[in-house]
């Protein structure tokens, strides 16, 4: 299944937006895993696409949870921070990392703060 890209709105980070992630399940079996590092390249209220150095899918079969911990800084002195859910979708090597799309299992409540804090930074970008 690849990604779908075709949400009304979908955000494209110019400098990516570091992320820490934790495994949640594989293959329908929990798990805590450490603390893994990636960065955001781009966001929407249903998915976003990552880059790591990690190597986390091994066959496309494979079903992985993960936890994600990041902030969106507003203005210059507002951060938001979010705890997102999702699962990993897809996989591609690039250069010496990985890419990987993610769907995302968001509250309508966090979709709603979410919303607002990518437009108010896209009006701050746009200036």
């Amino acid at each position: 299944m690849r990604y779908k890209r075709q949400e009304a709105f979908r955000y494209v980070f110019g400098d990516p937006i570091p992320v820490l992630f934790k495994l949640t399940e594989v293959n329908g079996s929990q798990v805590e895993s450490g603390n893994g590092q990636a960065h955001i390249l781009d966001l929407s209220l249903k998915g976003m696409r990552i880059q790591s150095k990690l190597d986390l899918l091994h066959s496309k079969q494979d079903k992985i949870a993960v936890s994600l911990h990041f902030s969106l800084h507003v203005k210059e002195d507002v951060e938001q921070k979010f705890i997102l859910n999702g699962h990993l979708v897809w996989k591609e090597k690039h250069f010496d990392g990985f890419l990987y799309g993610l769907t995302l299992d968001i509250e309508k409540e966090k979709q709603q703060v979410l919303m607002d804090t990518l437009k108010e930074m896209s009006k701050t970008t746009q200036k």
